[in-house]
């Protein structure tokens, strides 16, 4: 609940800030009049503080929403496009300065758009999501062999090699890389509890049956398993549909061990 509360906030202070910023940008001596702002000399300067809240409100944008992956990839890539094309080099440069500049909270997500990134599906997606991106293997790593070789030549091939648009090349990269080591990973841990786990959305014709539909089928606006939400509507929980894809493992491991000892 607080979650969603917290995007409705970030939302409307995007709307505002956009509401202000878009118009002053535009016509600032119009716009300044209209407000009752005293009018500035030179209106250079009303346009550069617009161009600037526009910015940060763009920052904000992520705040309001999960991150998923297909999705925030797909943001980028659409907004990136027009302002590597748009936009001279020089000022590229000085907006990255100005991304180090700002705070914390604010930085955390401007460094992970196309603001900061260069276009490519291997800095928006692999380099964007990775645990060690190259800045901390190259900290982190003595040997030349590992520290220069790139952790996503598997993935970019396989990437490659996918027909369709940009989320179904996406999937199926993930699909063929990325969820191979999450398999591995759930059969070790699974085993070492003594646990015969099980994974019913990957059965094969299930896996199929959902590569073959159309993207608009699996992500629909900002909303990201449309079809799989759509069929499970009223026949579970509206608090589950909604919910953005979280980490249970602590909250689900506490629980155990609280009813062990209650038990």
């Amino acid at each position: 609940m607080a979650g969603r509360w917290f995007s409705r906030v970030v939302w409307i202070g995007v709307v505002c800030n956009l509401a202000l910023a878009v118009p002053t940008l535009v016509a600032p001596g119009q716009t300044m009049a209209l407000t009752g702002i005293p009018p500035a000399s030179p209106l250079l300067w009303p346009q550069f503080s617009a161009l600037l809240l526009i910015l940060l409100s763009v920052f904000y944008i992520p705040a309001a929403l999960d991150f998923a992956r297909y999705r925030v990839t797909a943001w980028n890539q659409r907004m990136g496009q027009a302002y590597w094309g748009l936009t001279p080099a020089a000022f590229r440069r000085q907006v990255g300065r100005l991304i180090t500049r700002l705070p914390q909270g604010v930085r955390r997500y401007a460094q992970r758009s196309f603001l900061a990134l260069p276009p490519g599906i291997r800095s928006l997606f692999h380099e964007n999501f990775a645990a060690f991106p190259d800045a901390l293997r190259g900290q982190l790593l003595r040997n030349p062999a590992l520290r220069d070789a790139d952790p996503y030549v598997k993935q970019l091939a396989r990437y490659e090699e996918s027909p369709g648009g940009m989320l179904a090349r996406m999937s199926r990269a993930d699909l063929q890389t990325y969820l191979v080591e999450l398999l591995t990973k759930q059969d070790r841990m699974s085993m070492a509890a003594s646990v015969e786990s099980r994974v019913p959305f990957l059965d094969h014709e299930l896996v199929e049956h959902v590569l073959a539909l159309p993207e608009r089928f699996k992500v629909r606006g900002w909303t990201t398993k449309a079809v799989l939400r759509r069929a499970l509507k009223g026949r579970v929980p509206r608090e589950i549909l909604i919910l953005c894809m979280q980490g249970r493992v602590r909250r689900v491991v506490g629980q155990v061990q609280e009813e062990r000892l209650v038990g």
